[in-house]
């Protein structure tokens, strides 16, 4: 596992600084949109993160992680974006 997609929709009373919070124990994260992440997380698993995103989620949320094929890539996203993404990619 390298790079996830995390899309996050949160339970009331819970909002997108806890999702952070949590994602700072991975390598390090993205934020490309305001429910959105990539996530650099080279010995977590989609079902690690989901286990711990759940409890801001469920039951009123909803949550999606997969993980992120980084040789089909293809968009507009700023420059700092691409030097993270080509740093992290290969870990």
């Amino acid at each position: 596992m390298g790079l996830l997609i995390v899309v996050a929709s949160l339970n009331p009373g819970s909002n997108m600084l806890h999702v952070q919070q949590l994602l700072d124990s991975s390598h390090g994260w993205w934020r490309i949109s305001p429910s959105s992440w990539v996530v650099c997380s080279p010995d977590a698993t989609a079902q690690f993160w989901t286990e711990r995103l759940t409890p801001l989620v469920r039951p009123h949320g909803s949550l999606f992680i997969c993980e992120l094929n980084a040789e089909q890539r293809f968009g507009w996203m700023g420059t700092s974006f691409w030097h993270w993404f080509e740093e992290h990619r290969h870990l």
